[in-house]
């Protein structure tokens, strides 16, 4: 049986120079790629030079958009307080402070007290 020569393999991991990854661009170079396609994509009516198109971008409404159809109508009215209420969110608020002062305060006076001793 003989052997015939067989051409050498070419393709995906051969080592062929078609294989090797092209060096990316720098960004200034894919900014520029990036910018001429999108100008390409760009409908302009005749002959206009090009602009940069913006979509709308979904999310809050701007306090200058009018209200939707079905609030027209409504009066804002704050939430009723409850007096008893009120008074015990207070105290403990007031006791929070309190506790947040004081333990910002010790380690102020327990390092004023230090001496530092150098040896």
């Amino acid at each position: 049986m003989g052997q015939t020569a067989r051409a050498p393999p070419t393709g995906a991991g051969t080592g062929d120079s078609r294989d090797a990854p092209r060096p990316l661009p720098d960004r200034a170079q894919a900014l520029a790629v990036m910018l001429r396609a999108l100008n390409r994509l760009a409908a302009r009516p005749g002959g206009q030079p090009p602009t940069l198109l913006l979509l709308p971008v979904r999310g809050r409404k701007t306090r200058h958009d009018p209200p939707a159809k079905s609030k027209v109508g409504r009066v804002k009215m704050p939430p009723a307080v409850d007096p008893a209420e009120l008074f015990v969110l207070t105290e403990r608020y007031r006791q929070y402070r309190e506790t947040v002062r004081a333990l910002r305060r010790r380690p102020k006076t327990s390092s004023l007290g230090r001496t530092w001793r150098h040896g």
